[in-house]
Protein backbone atom coordinates (compact mmCIF):
# COMPACT_ATOMS: atom_id res chain seq x y z
CA UNK A 1 0.00 0.00 0.00
CA UNK A 2 2.82 2.62 0.69
CA UNK A 3 4.68 1.90 -2.34
CA UNK A 4 1.54 2.32 -4.57
CA UNK A 5 0.99 6.00 -2.41
CA UNK A 6 4.54 6.45 -3.66
CA UNK A 7 3.96 5.77 -7.41
CA UNK A 8 0.89 7.46 -7.07
CA UNK A 9 3.13 10.88 -5.60
CA UNK A 10 5.34 10.60 -8.35
CA UNK A 11 2.71 10.07 -11.05
CA UNK A 12 1.22 13.17 -9.96
CA UNK A 13 4.61 14.64 -9.63
CA UNK A 14 5.30 13.81 -13.37
CA UNK A 15 2.25 14.90 -14.47
CA UNK A 16 3.16 18.41 -12.93
CA UNK A 17 6.77 18.43 -14.55
CA UNK A 18 5.26 17.43 -17.98
CA UNK A 19 2.12 20.34 -18.02
CA UNK A 20 4.01 23.21 -16.96
CA UNK A 21 7.68 22.10 -17.53
CA UNK A 22 6.77 20.68 -20.89
CA UNK A 23 5.37 24.11 -22.05
CA UNK A 24 8.36 25.85 -20.99
CA UNK A 25 10.15 23.59 -23.59
CA UNK A 26 7.70 24.27 -25.94
CA UNK A 27 8.14 28.36 -25.67
CA UNK A 28 11.45 27.54 -26.79
CA UNK A 29 9.83 25.78 -29.84
CA UNK A 30 8.17 28.50 -31.01
CA UNK A 31 10.94 30.98 -30.20
CA UNK A 32 13.21 29.21 -32.71
CA UNK A 33 9.65 29.80 -35.61
CA UNK A 34 9.34 33.48 -34.16
CA UNK A 35 12.48 34.55 -35.67
CA UNK A 36 11.13 37.41 -37.74
CA UNK A 37 8.23 37.80 -35.25
CA UNK A 38 9.77 39.82 -32.54
CA UNK A 39 5.98 40.35 -31.20
CA UNK A 40 5.58 37.10 -30.43
CA UNK A 41 9.31 36.30 -29.15
CA UNK A 42 8.60 39.29 -26.48
CA UNK A 43 5.36 37.43 -25.59
CA UNK A 44 6.72 34.35 -25.23
CA UNK A 45 9.94 35.49 -23.09
CA UNK A 46 7.39 37.98 -20.71
CA UNK A 47 5.21 34.62 -20.47
CA UNK A 48 8.47 32.24 -19.42
CA UNK A 49 10.83 34.12 -17.38
CA UNK A 50 8.74 34.92 -14.54
CA UNK A 51 8.07 30.95 -14.04
CA UNK A 52 10.71 29.17 -16.08
CA UNK A 53 13.25 27.76 -13.37
CA UNK A 54 10.34 27.19 -10.84
CA UNK A 55 9.08 24.32 -12.90
CA UNK A 56 12.39 22.23 -12.49
CA UNK A 57 11.05 21.53 -8.79
CA UNK A 58 8.61 19.03 -10.47
CA UNK A 59 11.45 17.36 -12.07
CA UNK A 60 14.06 17.22 -8.89
CA UNK A 61 11.41 16.03 -6.48
CA UNK A 62 10.45 13.43 -9.31
CA UNK A 63 13.87 11.75 -9.59
CA UNK A 64 14.30 12.00 -5.70
CA UNK A 65 10.64 9.95 -5.14
CA UNK A 66 12.28 7.97 -7.97
CA UNK A 67 15.57 6.90 -6.75
CA UNK A 68 14.67 6.51 -3.37
CA UNK A 69 11.38 5.09 -3.74
CA UNK A 70 12.20 2.59 -6.23
CA UNK A 71 16.36 1.99 -6.29
CA UNK A 72 16.65 -1.19 -8.77
CA UNK A 73 13.75 0.23 -11.27
CA UNK A 74 15.85 3.72 -11.39
CA UNK A 75 19.00 1.80 -11.89
CA UNK A 76 17.63 0.22 -14.65
CA UNK A 77 16.01 3.40 -15.86
CA UNK A 78 19.93 5.12 -16.04
CA UNK A 79 21.60 2.32 -17.06
CA UNK A 80 19.16 1.60 -20.14
CA UNK A 81 18.42 5.10 -21.27
CA UNK A 82 21.90 6.51 -20.28
CA UNK A 83 22.93 8.47 -23.28
CA UNK A 84 19.06 9.89 -24.06
CA UNK A 85 18.95 11.31 -20.27
CA UNK A 86 22.50 12.82 -19.92
CA UNK A 87 21.55 14.70 -23.40
CA UNK A 88 18.53 15.68 -21.74
CA UNK A 89 20.27 17.04 -18.71
CA UNK A 90 23.00 18.79 -20.58
CA UNK A 91 19.87 20.24 -22.53
CA UNK A 92 18.25 21.44 -19.64
CA UNK A 93 22.02 23.27 -18.42
CA UNK A 94 22.49 25.00 -21.94
CA UNK A 95 18.85 25.82 -22.19
CA UNK A 96 18.73 27.84 -18.62
CA UNK A 97 22.59 29.19 -19.28
CA UNK A 98 21.13 30.74 -22.73
CA UNK A 99 18.13 31.88 -21.47
CA UNK A 100 19.47 33.79 -18.01
CA UNK A 101 22.27 35.22 -20.28
CA UNK A 102 19.74 36.86 -22.63
CA UNK A 103 18.24 38.85 -20.27
CA UNK A 104 21.89 40.72 -19.58
CA UNK A 105 23.35 41.12 -23.02
CA UNK A 106 22.17 43.23 -25.72
CA UNK A 107 24.96 42.35 -28.31
CA UNK A 108 23.32 41.43 -31.52
CA UNK A 109 25.38 38.47 -32.64
CA UNK A 110 25.59 37.24 -29.01
CA UNK A 111 22.01 37.42 -28.64
CA UNK A 112 21.67 35.14 -32.00
CA UNK A 113 23.54 32.56 -30.55
CA UNK A 114 22.07 32.17 -27.57
CA UNK A 115 18.72 32.44 -28.69
CA UNK A 116 19.31 29.32 -30.97
CA UNK A 117 21.13 27.69 -28.12
CA UNK A 118 17.55 28.38 -26.02
CA UNK A 119 15.48 27.02 -29.02
CA UNK A 120 17.42 23.64 -29.85
CA UNK A 121 18.29 22.63 -26.52
CA UNK A 122 14.44 23.25 -25.73
CA UNK A 123 13.53 21.14 -28.56
CA UNK A 124 16.11 18.49 -28.22
CA UNK A 125 15.94 18.04 -24.53
CA UNK A 126 12.23 16.82 -24.26
CA UNK A 127 12.77 14.42 -27.18
CA UNK A 128 15.30 12.67 -25.68
CA UNK A 129 13.41 12.48 -22.37
CA UNK A 130 10.65 11.01 -24.50
CA UNK A 131 13.55 8.61 -26.28
CA UNK A 132 14.48 7.72 -22.40
CA UNK A 133 10.93 6.76 -22.10
CA UNK A 134 10.39 4.93 -24.99
CA UNK A 135 13.30 2.87 -24.31
CA UNK A 136 12.17 1.82 -20.71
CA UNK A 137 8.72 1.68 -21.84
CA UNK A 138 9.19 -0.70 -24.92
CA UNK A 139 11.37 -3.43 -24.02
CA UNK A 140 13.49 -4.06 -27.07
CA UNK A 141 11.14 -2.27 -29.56
CA UNK A 142 13.42 0.44 -30.46
CA UNK A 143 11.65 1.89 -32.84
CA UNK A 144 9.31 3.54 -30.54
CA UNK A 145 11.01 5.40 -28.84
CA UNK A 146 11.81 8.12 -31.34
CA UNK A 147 8.01 8.07 -32.18
CA UNK A 148 7.91 8.97 -28.53
CA UNK A 149 10.32 11.90 -28.48
CA UNK A 150 8.29 13.58 -30.92
CA UNK A 151 5.43 13.28 -29.13
CA UNK A 152 7.23 14.59 -26.36
CA UNK A 153 8.13 17.60 -28.84
CA UNK A 154 4.76 17.94 -30.26
CA UNK A 155 3.15 17.86 -26.40
CA UNK A 156 5.10 20.51 -25.29
CA UNK A 157 4.66 23.06 -28.11
CA UNK A 158 1.42 22.40 -28.41
CA UNK A 159 0.78 23.39 -24.66
CA UNK A 160 2.72 26.08 -24.83
CA UNK A 161 0.68 27.80 -27.59
CA UNK A 162 -2.50 26.92 -26.19
CA UNK A 163 -1.07 28.89 -22.56
CA UNK A 164 0.31 32.01 -25.10
CA UNK A 165 -3.03 32.03 -26.45
CA UNK A 166 -4.63 32.98 -22.96
CA UNK A 167 -1.48 35.25 -22.50
CA UNK A 168 -2.30 37.11 -25.44
CA UNK A 169 -5.63 37.84 -24.99
CA UNK A 170 -5.22 42.09 -24.88
CA UNK A 171 -3.24 41.85 -28.30
CA UNK A 172 -5.79 40.09 -31.00
CA UNK A 173 -3.08 39.99 -33.93
CA UNK A 174 -1.19 37.71 -31.52
CA UNK A 175 -4.08 35.87 -30.08
CA UNK A 176 -5.18 34.51 -33.84
CA UNK A 177 -0.96 33.83 -33.95
CA UNK A 178 -0.70 31.80 -31.63
CA UNK A 179 -4.14 30.11 -31.96
CA UNK A 180 -3.28 29.09 -35.22
CA UNK A 181 -0.42 27.57 -33.75
CA UNK A 182 -2.02 26.00 -30.92
CA UNK A 183 -4.34 24.77 -33.73
CA UNK A 184 -1.92 22.30 -35.85
CA UNK A 185 0.34 21.52 -32.76
CA UNK A 186 -2.70 20.22 -31.22
CA UNK A 187 -3.26 18.06 -34.77
CA UNK A 188 0.42 16.95 -34.69
CA UNK A 189 0.26 16.17 -31.28
CA UNK A 190 -2.75 13.49 -31.43
CA UNK A 191 -1.32 12.85 -34.48
CA UNK A 192 2.12 11.52 -33.06
CA UNK A 193 -0.07 9.86 -30.25
CA UNK A 194 -1.43 7.86 -32.42
CA UNK A 195 1.56 6.76 -34.06
CA UNK A 196 2.79 6.02 -30.74
CA UNK A 197 -0.08 3.45 -29.58
CA UNK A 198 -0.09 1.67 -32.91
CA UNK A 199 3.83 1.37 -32.84
CA UNK A 200 3.46 0.65 -29.13
CA UNK A 201 1.32 -2.67 -30.01
CA UNK A 202 4.46 -4.33 -31.67
CA UNK A 203 6.41 -3.12 -28.70
CA UNK A 204 4.49 -3.74 -25.37
CA UNK A 205 1.55 -5.16 -26.98
CA UNK A 206 0.08 -5.48 -23.04
CA UNK A 207 0.73 -2.01 -22.56
CA UNK A 208 -1.26 -0.77 -25.10
CA UNK A 209 -4.27 -3.30 -25.17
CA UNK A 210 -4.13 -1.83 -21.39
CA UNK A 211 -3.92 1.96 -23.06
CA UNK A 212 -7.33 0.90 -24.60
CA UNK A 213 -8.85 -1.38 -21.92
CA UNK A 214 -8.32 0.05 -18.05
CA UNK A 215 -7.20 2.92 -19.02
CA UNK A 216 -9.47 3.55 -21.71
CA UNK A 217 -11.29 6.31 -19.56
CA UNK A 218 -8.33 8.94 -19.48
CA UNK A 219 -7.19 7.83 -22.94
CA UNK A 220 -10.79 9.06 -24.10
CA UNK A 221 -10.73 12.20 -21.81
CA UNK A 222 -7.27 13.17 -23.52
CA UNK A 223 -8.90 12.60 -27.19
CA UNK A 224 -12.13 14.67 -26.23
CA UNK A 225 -9.69 17.23 -24.85
CA UNK A 226 -7.79 17.67 -27.80
CA UNK A 227 -10.26 17.72 -29.80
CA UNK A 228 -12.26 20.25 -28.00
CA UNK A 229 -9.40 22.56 -28.19
CA UNK A 230 -9.16 22.00 -31.74
CA UNK A 231 -12.57 22.97 -32.27
CA UNK A 232 -12.42 25.92 -29.85
CA UNK A 233 -9.64 27.58 -31.73
CA UNK A 234 -11.39 26.99 -34.75
CA UNK A 235 -14.16 29.12 -34.10
CA UNK A 236 -12.43 31.55 -32.52
CA UNK A 237 -13.38 30.46 -28.62
CA UNK A 238 -10.23 30.97 -26.20
CA UNK A 239 -12.27 30.78 -23.22
CA UNK A 240 -10.96 27.85 -21.28
CA UNK A 241 -8.45 26.62 -23.98
CA UNK A 242 -5.50 26.50 -21.26
CA UNK A 243 -7.53 24.26 -18.73
CA UNK A 244 -8.80 21.65 -21.66
CA UNK A 245 -4.86 21.49 -23.09
CA UNK A 246 -4.00 20.73 -19.50
CA UNK A 247 -6.21 18.28 -18.66
CA UNK A 248 -5.76 16.26 -21.89
CA UNK A 249 -1.91 15.67 -21.28
CA UNK A 250 -2.50 15.04 -18.15
CA UNK A 251 -4.77 12.74 -18.81
CA UNK A 252 -2.24 11.04 -21.17
CA UNK A 253 0.46 10.82 -18.40
CA UNK A 254 -2.30 9.21 -15.82
CA UNK A 255 -3.27 6.84 -18.96
CA UNK A 256 0.16 5.89 -19.03
CA UNK A 257 0.54 5.13 -15.19
CA UNK A 258 -2.88 3.41 -15.03
CA UNK A 259 -2.01 1.07 -17.54
CA UNK A 260 1.40 0.65 -16.78
CA UNK A 261 0.40 -0.14 -13.04
CA UNK A 262 1.44 -2.62 -10.66
CA UNK A 263 4.71 -2.06 -13.10
CA UNK A 264 7.19 0.44 -12.80
CA UNK A 265 9.42 0.13 -15.25
CA UNK A 266 8.74 -2.43 -18.26
CA UNK A 267 11.86 -3.20 -19.20
CA UNK A 268 12.83 -6.04 -17.08
CA UNK A 269 9.91 -6.17 -15.22
CA UNK A 270 10.36 -4.13 -12.32
CA UNK A 271 7.10 -4.10 -10.22
CA UNK A 272 6.03 -2.28 -7.00
CA UNK A 273 6.37 -5.18 -4.74
CA UNK A 274 9.46 -5.57 -6.02
CA UNK A 275 11.73 -2.83 -6.64
CA UNK A 276 10.35 -0.85 -3.69
CA UNK A 277 12.44 0.38 -0.77
CA UNK A 278 12.56 -0.32 2.88
CA UNK A 279 9.17 0.81 4.60
CA UNK A 280 10.56 2.92 6.49
CA UNK A 281 12.57 4.98 3.38
CA UNK A 282 8.38 4.70 1.69
CA UNK A 283 7.01 6.19 4.93
CA UNK A 284 9.52 8.98 4.71
CA UNK A 285 9.31 10.04 1.45
CA UNK A 286 5.15 10.25 1.99
CA UNK A 287 6.28 12.60 4.54
CA UNK A 288 8.26 14.53 2.18
CA UNK A 289 5.37 14.68 0.25
CA UNK A 290 3.07 16.10 2.12
CA UNK A 291 5.86 18.90 2.86
CA UNK A 292 5.76 19.48 0.03
CA UNK A 293 1.75 19.92 -0.86
CA UNK A 294 1.72 21.78 2.44
CA UNK A 295 4.77 24.30 1.49
CA UNK A 296 5.74 24.21 -1.97
CA UNK A 297 2.23 24.18 -4.10
CA UNK A 298 0.86 27.19 -2.67
CA UNK A 299 3.74 28.96 -3.28
CA UNK A 300 3.31 28.22 -7.38
CA UNK A 301 -0.43 29.25 -7.07
CA UNK A 302 0.88 32.55 -5.52
CA UNK A 303 3.73 32.33 -8.47
CA UNK A 304 0.99 32.05 -10.97
CA UNK A 305 -1.51 34.10 -9.57
CA UNK A 306 0.92 37.31 -9.82
CA UNK A 307 1.91 35.79 -13.02
CA UNK A 308 -1.63 36.03 -14.57
CA UNK A 309 -2.34 39.80 -12.70
CA UNK A 310 1.62 40.79 -14.12
CA UNK A 311 3.01 41.53 -11.28
CA UNK A 312 5.82 40.19 -12.11
CA UNK A 313 7.11 42.03 -14.59
CA UNK A 314 10.09 44.24 -14.04
CA UNK A 315 11.52 47.36 -15.95
CA UNK A 316 13.88 45.89 -18.32
CA UNK A 317 12.94 44.31 -21.44
CA UNK A 318 12.43 40.83 -21.65
CA UNK A 319 14.80 38.52 -23.58
CA UNK A 320 13.95 37.82 -27.25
Amino acid sequence: MTATLVAVALLVTATLYVTFGGADFGAGFWNLLAARDPGARRLIAASVTPVWESNHVWLVFGLVLFFTGFPAASASVWTVAAPALWLALLGIVLRGAAFAFLATTRTPGLRRLLNGTFAASSIVTPFCMGWAIGLVVSGHGWYFAPACGVLFVAAGAYLAAAYLVREARETPELERYFAVRAQWAGVVTGLSSIVCLVVLHTANARLADRLLGRALPLTALAAACGLAVVVRLFLHRTRGVRILAWTGIAAVVGAWGTAQYPVVVPRGGFTLAGSAAPEASLRALLVVAVLVVVLVVPSFLLLFSLQNRGALSGDDPPPG
